[in-house]
């Protein structure tokens, strides 16, 4: 199935390949008509053969990173497009300029198509088959400029003299030619781009872009999404640049430890301490020593360090009552 459809698109896009050429061939061939139609001199004349060229150029040189930006499956079609409305413009053409000018954008705008064709079949043509379908391609530019050159070279048919020329023909080097024929085969040509352009609509997207830009719009997101997640380059800078000081800042030195004043919850735990392991030798400061062990299980020892903290606190705050007349209550641990 997918086969199928690779080879759908093939003979579409190489018949499109041939039909957009058409012109190359179609203006040299009318190039007398068109002189004499509007009166060219002969730099104007050399323009309208090369400002195709120019605008291909140019267009080859636009291309690339348009097509690498965008979807290859809208460029194309926008491209086909305006090339379709270029050419039946250059059909209708009433004066010099419009002339020229659309032929320059006929060839700016035919140049996405070839450059972006070439690079389809290296892609999705099968490999038994590629080098086959990259010939035909290839070979379409050149196909539509002789296929160009035989419809015009019809529809400007020289036609004899006889009793004279008739209307839209104008006598030249004894023959009347044409002066409006010329314009037939872009009217034919800008007709059947109007079909393909139809036919672009669709196009399957997947099917026609190169599988690296098929998701280009996810990945486009996801980079979108990851980048609004992150701070300004500013703050990283900043926030880079005060890591590096932090770096570099030599180890802070610590300040000398203050010797503080011991308070009276240090003086008791102090004695008490001094109580439980300084024990004279013998049996019977053994038994105290074991004494002591069990007091310090029992909990004992809290309750000695609370009478020592409130003895203290009771001698310490002895000025302020002789001096305020008051009288301290009795504590319930005493």
């Amino acid at each position: 199935m997918a086969d199928s459809a690779q080879s759908f698109i093939f003979i579409g896009l190489a018949t499109l390949n041939i039909v957009i050429s058409l012109d190359g061939g179609g203006v040299p061939a009318a190039l007398t008509n068109i002189q004499l139609r509007f009166g060219l001199q002969a730099w104007q004349l050399g323009l309208l053969g090369s400002l195709v060229y120019v605008g291909q150029a140019t267009g080859c040189l636009l291309g690339g990173p348009l097509l690498k930006r965008f979807s290859p499956t809208r460029v194309c079609r926008v491209m086909v497009c305006l090339n379709t409305a270029m050419t039946a413009m250059f059909a209708s053409s009433q004066n010099s300029a419009w002339l020229l000018s659309t032929r320059f954008f006929i060839g700016l705008l035919q140049a996405p198509t070839s450059v972006y064709f070439p690079v389809w079949v290296d892609e999705y043509a099968p490999p038994e088959r590629r080098t086959r379908w990259m010939a035909l391609i290839q070979g379409g530019t050149p196909l539509g400029i002789m296929l160009g050159y035989a419809i015009s070279g019809v529809m400007t048919l020289d036609k004899e003299l006889g009793d004279g020329c008739h209307a839209g023909y104008i006598e030249h080097a004894g023959s009347c030619l044409s002066t409006e024929g010329w314009r037939v085969p872009f009217y034919v040509q800008s007709a059947v781009l109007v079909c393909f352009t139809i036919a672009g609509f669709f196009l399957p997207q997947k099917s026609f872009d190169l599988p690296d830009t098929v998701d280009a719009g996810l990945r486009q997101a996801q980079r979108q999404s990851r980048f609004s997640q992150q701070p300004p380059p500013s703050l990283r800078e900043d926030a880079s640049h005060a890591a590096e000081a932090y770096d570099e800042t030599p180890p802070m030195i610590k300040p000398p430890q203050v010797a503080r004043k011991p308070t009276n919850l240090d003086i008791a735990l102090e004695k008490i301490s001094s109580r439980i392991t300084s024990v004279p030798h013998g049996t019977h400061n053994e038994q105290h020593s074991v004494l002591g062990r069990e007091r310090l299980d029992s909990g004992m020892l809290v309750v000695e360090a609370a009478r020592e903290v409130f003895s203290l606190s009771r001698r310490a705050s002895a000025p302020v009552i002789a001096a305020t007349g008051s009288i301290a209550a009795t504590s319930p641990v005493e």
